[in-house]
């Protein structure tokens, strides 16, 4: 797993959790720390405190979220 932070937000991200067997939607505040990895081409995106994931494309992550892997590597 990485760490990104949030650097712009403007409406809820839908994270599907299969554990509670629904969609939720979420808004992480401007410099909330979230987890990420690769998945072919987008990145799967963990937000604090909902159990679920967020499937996001590259382009898309880059410009809501910036990457820490310098910062802690």
């Amino acid at each position: 797993m990485k760490l990104a932070r949030v650097r712009y937000t403007d409406s809820p991200w839908v994270v599907c959790d299969p554990q509670a067997g629904a969609i939720v939607r979420c808004a992480p505040a401007v410099g909330a720390i979230v987890q990420y990895e690769d998945d072919y081409g987008a990145h799967r995106v963990y937000f604090p405190g909902v159990s679920g994931v967020a499937r996001i494309g590259v382009h898309l992550f880059r410009e809501y979220f910036e990457g820490l892997d310098s910062e802690i590597s």
